[in-house]
């Protein structure tokens, strides 16, 4: 399998603005973790992780980590540390502090080192807090505050510094402590470390450029023709002209089962959150209720009736996740079985295939036959690669006009070079078997990284010439300023691409705050898709009955007044330069 590389000068650049050495607030206890700093020791092919003395009076001896060439995967270059039993627990303040330097660098120009700091309960779901931190060569003290906000389910933590993914570095860790105050401080009080990236500017040159192929591609001159009914041009005719609803998708996951099935939220907060769906998307997502292992049919049909009379599009997700974990229960029961019956297990998901697909064809627009090709790989290895065709094909059949997609993580958000380089692989067997419809990247962000980066990788995957959807971005970051920042230059980007057809948060409540209120991200993308990008205008008929204007693509409401006072509203869907003719009685 080939390894693809980007160019050093896309690789992650960062300015990090330290937070002076403070002193931090008494009260908290220090939580104790193995090895100690200055006792851990690994090797492998990769890096090199020793203790080394220096001539320094502060540090006179810190933890030395050498890169020594970069890795496929993130986890292959790491820097791991155990908690036994450190007491903390759902709604504890936590502040971590690390002091590190950067000594050498192939990041960008080698001025900056980085490192993702990963802290997390030793159980599956996301970390308590991800942060990417980068390297000045002066010595940094970083401040990483954190409110625990899960209920874990087993007391043993780890936390880990990754570098898996990156070039070659040399960078040094003096200090890691990790203090809990419990309940005794607000976490809004505890200082952070504040980051930025090359990007973030407001006069980066990407910015001109993405605003140019916004208007190109995202945008087009409409032309309106108004007859009466002889057929006879309506001069003087007054349009007010409001976009309702863009060509383009602007979607979020849907949590059916929660909301049409299993009592787990309150009549207010199911209302709350499909009001919020409605004023936000033009497209949702199922997250679970419709794949094989949490499938109920009436939770489903609930909830693509609800769709249905708002005239949403439904992503349906997913078909097949080619692990048994994931699958019908009856299936994982047997999967010692299929295992030594390869034909009639396929024979098992084929018929999965075809009666899922066959749902609600005239409602979803785009099938996740295949999720997560590259890690998971099950499926596959029982039954040889050709299999994925054979379900690809049996999904097409199924519903002839729902775009047949294979959905995977880390393809344009994280360092896993060898992830990247296994989807293209895939990618470019299913295009070659014309078996794919469109590319689907999930969008799960660890850390910022600069824009240009993220666009070269959208623009590889172009090569398929294919749409490209965002099917579930998220961002795990505590900073919410960084939060909101990021996601409005990464959405700008990538509407910006003209291969791109849709972008979908998978969480739309990280929009909000604990009382439904817009946070910061909800506010910056409630402005890009109802203000920056809208068009709103007011025209008048000529002598020929003609209005002409430039807009975004998609459906209008035209709120028509005749000379005599005459009102009236039509919809109608405007894209690709349309002229429209309507005859009014």
């Amino acid at each position: 399998m080939k390894q693809f590389i980007f160019i050093i000068k896309f690789i992650a650049i960062f300015l990090c603005i330290s937070v002076k050495a403070v002193t931090l607030p008494a009260g908290g206890v220090e939580a104790k973790y193995q090895p100690e700093l200055l006792k851990l020791k690994r090797k492998n092919e990769f890096s090199e992780i020793t203790t080394v003395s220096l001539d320094n009076q502060k540090y006179k001896q810190v933890l030395d980590v050498q890169v020594h060439k970069p890795s496929t995967k993130i986890w292959q270059v790491q820097v791991p540390f155990t908690l036994s039993s450190p007491n903390i627990e759902f709604a504890d303040t936590i502040m971590v502090k690390v002091v590190a330097r950067s000594l050498s660098s192939h990041i960008a120009d080698g001025s900056v080192g980085q490192m993702d700091l990963y802290f997390k309960y030793k159980q599956r779901g996301k970390p308590v807090v991800n942060k990417r931190l980068m390297l000045s060569k002066q010595w940094q003290t970083f401040y990483i505050p954190v409110k625990v906000d899960k209920q874990p389910k087993v007391a043993d933590m780890q936390l880990v510094f990754l570098l898996g993914g990156l070039p070659k570095q040399h960078l040094q860790i003096a200090e890691l402590s990790i203090i809990n105050y419990k309940d005794s401080i607000d976490v809004a009080i505890l200082p952070m470390t504040k980051v930025k990236y090359f990007g973030m500017e407001d006069d980066a040159p990407w910015r001109n450029e993405a605003e140019q192929r916004i208007e190109k591609y995202r945008k087009a001159d409409f032309n309106l023709n108004l007859f009466d009914k002889n057929q006879q041009p309506i001069r003087a005719a007054k349009i007010d002209i409001n976009l309702q609803r863009h060509d383009y998708n602007f979607g979020c996951g849907l949590k059916a089962l929660e909301i049409f099935g299993k009592n787990r939220l309150s009549e207010q907060e199911k209302q709350q959150q499909l009001s919020d769906i409605e004023k936000m998307c033009n497209l949702v997502v199922f997250n679970n209720a419709l794949k094989w292992r949490h499938f109920n049919a009436d939770a489903v049909e609930k909830a693509m009736d609800w769709a249905k009379k708002r005239d949403l599009k439904v992503r349906g997700h997913a078909l097949i996740w080619g692990r048994f974990r994931s699958a019908h229960k009856e299936i994982e029961k047997k999967q010692d079985y299929y295992k030594k019956h390869p034909e009639e297990f396929q024979k098992v998901l084929l018929e999965h295939v075809k009666e899922f697909a066959a749902l609600y064809p005239d409602q979803i627009s785009d099938w996740d036959v295949i999720n997560e090709p590259s890690p998971e790989h099950h499926f596959v290895d029982i039954l040889g690669k050709e299999a994925t065709i054979e379900w690809l094909n049996a999904a097409k059949e199924a519903n002839p006009n729902a775009a047949r997609c294979a959905n995977d993580y880390g393809i344009v958000s994280r360092y896993d070079t060898w992830h990247q380089d296994a989807y293209y692989d895939w990618m470019k067997y299913f295009t070659e078997q014309n078996a794919i419809d469109k590319v689907c990247v999930q969008g799960h962000f660890q850390g910022p990284m600069p824009i240009t980066e993220f666009y070269q990788r959208l623009e590889r995957f172009a090569e398929f010439n294919l749409p490209i959807t965002m099917t579930e971005f998220d961002f795990f970051e505590i900073d919410q300023q960084l939060k909101a920042k990021f996601m409005e230059d990464l959405i700008t980007a990538f509407f910006s691409h003209p291969n791109t057809d849709g972008f979908i948060h998978w969480n739309l409540t990280d929009l909000y705050d604990e009382n439904g209120k817009l946070n910061l991200s909800g506010k910056a993308y409630d402005k890009l898709i109802h203000k920056t990008w809208h068009t709103k205008v007011a025209l008048k008929t000529d002598e020929q009955g003609q209005a002409s204007f430039n807009g975004f693509k998609g459906q209008y409401n035209l709120k028509i007044e005749l000379a005599n006072g005459k009102t009236m509203n039509k919809l109608v869907k405007l894209s690709n330069s349309d002229v429209v003719s309507l005859t009014l009685n």
